[in-house]
Order: structure tokens, then C-alpha cells, then sequence
């Protein structure tokens, strides 16, 4: 909590300093691929620093520094999710995250309101894209056990 704290001072501190006053909240892009019960979801920003990432029952709020840019991702799920069941790895090009849905089901889009994914630059990850038919013969790509 203190590190999460610290981070959110750094960031009102950025963005109230004389040459960032007025800068505009960069949105993140994120690249997105789900499973029946999970959600692959990728940042992709390169070299991402003071990254912070927020899981609700409904929404994921990201923030972190990449090309030294302030970055942020606001997204309200399709349906619920268990939000303590999340996890996430910051690499050098991005930051790959793992999001268990509450309801094993696949969704037709991954916001609650479609409309607002090309606004918060939301597109499909080919590479971890599977259809549903395909789920039992398609590896994910992700290694979720080196996170632990």
C-alpha cells in the first residue's frame, strides 16, 4: 500500500510540475485475447516505469511512464471479473496482464460499452487470439507460472 501510495505522489508530482502542467493524460494502448474463463491482456508501451495497475470487480485502471510520457488505461469489463485472481509482469515492451473472468463464457467484445474501445485504443491480440472452437488446441503464449 505504501508503494502504491509513493507511485501516485510521483505521478501528481509529474504532472503538477511547471513543464507538464497542461500535459495530456496519454491513453495506453491495450492489446487484448481471452479464453472461457480469462482475459490476456497487453500493454504495449515499451520500457514502462512506476507502473500501477488496479483490478475491481468490473474495471482495470492502469497508469505508468513509458518514452517519458505519462500513460493511463481506464477499462470498464464486458462482465465481471475476479479481481484478486489478477496478476501482471512489466517487460521491456509492455506489460502482459492475466485477468480471471467471474463467469467462464467468451464475450463478443471486452468493454461494457463497445463503443469506447477505439477511444481507449483497444484492439485484438492476433498472436494470443483464439476462437472458441479452438481453445483446447491452442496454446495462450502467456507463461502465467514464471509470474508467481
Amino acid at each position: 500500500q505504501k508503494l502504491l501510495f509513493s507511485r501516485q505522489a510521483f505521478i501528481k508530482e509529474y504532472m503538477e510540475t511547471k513543464e507538464n502542467k497542461g500535459a495530456a493524460v496519454n491513453t495506453a494502448p491495450i492489446k487484448w485475447a481471452q479464453r472461457s474463463d480469462c482475459l490476456f491482456l497487453t500493454v504495449d508501451l515499451h520500457d514502462i516505469s512506476d507502473d500501477s495497475i488496479t483490478f475491481t470487480e468490473t474495471t482495470m485502471h492502469f497508469s505508468g511512464m513509458s518514452e517519458e510520457k505519462y500513460f493511463e488505461a481506464n477499462l470498464e469489463f464486458y462482465k465481471p471479473i475476479v479481481a484478486n485472481r489478477c496478476q501482471w509482469k512489466n517487460h521491456p515492451l509492455g506489460v502482459e496482464i492475466y485477468v480471471k473472468k467471474k463467469d467462464a463464457e467468451f464475450w463478443p467484445h471486452l468493454l461494457k460499452d463497445k463503443s469506447l474501445e477505439k477511444l481507449n485504443t483497444v484492439t485484438t491480440d492476433w498472436n494470443h487470439y483464439v476462437d472458441s472452437e479452438e481453445e483446447e488446441e491452442k496454446e495462450t503464449g502467456f507463461d502465467w507460472a514464471k509470474m508467481i
